[in-house]
């Protein structure tokens, strides 16, 4: 039960994500109150009943007016125009991109609505209480389902134009022979991501029949194993090797005080330290690389910081509140 069933003394965030939807109520202290996940639906319309039902649940559950919450922060793992929210390709979930999310929750909701590409929101979140804690230069990678960054730059985080900052899943990336794959150029997700590792490796198992991976074995096992295992090494090599040319290239680009690996399969330790060790033999080595601290909670405390830090600069103009206000009902 809330202290003080009074206004804009919570709100909510929710990362959409390619396998696992996430969400969080936060105080307006920015401390999480509770957390739940799910699996992400298949469709748009899905997702937004999703949301705007769960948020309703822990607003009722705690006591509190939807219409009450300082905003809803939404990330999702696609770029995010920062003058339009409008959504940019996404191939994650399907016919995500220019789907008008925010103007949808917002009329089920009735409250702000704020959108954020998951990466930025998971930089935010490290900055704030993580890996990245005080830096006002930082960059963050996240390998998942999907590949992504974001860069800090001078204590702003970067959206681009269009919002496309970080966009590298999608970067055409040559790169030079594994024991997994020859030589070639192919977007970037389709060598790093996770399930694009899960398929090389049993596209390959055959090649190694000493091996002691099964035909199901994940990517965390084939990590667990590679300091014994053909496979397992074969694997790890392969993805620390491109794993450590991106995070060179963003060294060279954006020159952070620290680069943060994070999501399923980047903040592996054992995909870290190999990443940590390949980079270190570099001309030019990063500053200092870690693994990201908040875990699958970076982008939730990341989407608390934006929310917050929006309502307090609509405060600024007493009518913005004023006009909530008057226009406030029970939802």
């Amino acid at each position: 039960m809330a202290p003080d069933n009074g206004r804009h003394q919570y709100h909510v965030a929710c990362e959409v994500g390619g396998t696992v939807t996430k969400m969080g109520l936060f105080s307006n202290a920015g401390s999480l109150v509770s957390s739940a996940r799910w699996d992400t639906p298949d469709t748009p319309e899905e997702i937004v009943n999703l949301i705007v039902r769960e948020a309703r649940g822990v607003s009722a559950a705690h006591d509190i007016r939807v219409k009450a919450l300082m905003g809803v922060g939404v990330s999702l793992p696609a770029a995010v125009d920062p003058s339009t929210l409008a959504i940019g390709r996404c191939d994650n979930i399907g016919n995500l991109e220019g789907f008008p999310l925010a103007s949808v929750l917002g009329e089920e909701l009735g409250c702000r609505i704020y959108l954020e590409n998951d990466a930025n929101s998971a930089l935010r979140g490290e900055i704030r209480a993580g890996a990245a804690a005080g830096s006002r230069n930082a960059a963050l990678v996240v390998v998942g389902t999907g590949v992504g960054a974001a860069l800090c730059v001078d204590g702003r985080i970067l959206s681009g134009s269009s919002g496309s900052v970080g966009e590298i899943g999608y970067m055409p990336f040559s790169h030079p022979a594994t024991t997994l794959l020859a030589e070639g150029t192919h977007q970037l997700h389709s060598l790093l991501a996770g399930p694009a590792l899960e398929n090389l490796a049993r596209s390959r198992r055959n090649s190694y029949p000493k091996t002691t991976a099964g035909a199901d074995t994940n990517l965390r096992e084939l990590f667990d194993l590679a300091a014994n295992d053909p496979l397992g090494s074969a694997v790890l090599v392969h993805a620390s090797g491109i794993l450590a040319s991106v995070v060179s290239m963003l060294a060279s680009v954006a020159d952070p005080d620290v680069i943060v690996l994070t999501g399923g399969v980047g903040s592996n330790p054992v995909l870290v330290n190999r990443c940590m060790s390949l980079c270190a033999r570099g001309d030019r080595p990063p500053r200092r690389i870690a693994a990201g601290e908040l875990g699958s909670l970076a982008g939730l405390y990341g989407l608390s910081d934006i929310v917050r830090s929006n309502y307090e600069s609509a405060r600024s103009t007493p009518s913005s509140i004023m006009e909530e206000e008057a226009n406030d009902t029970t939802h």
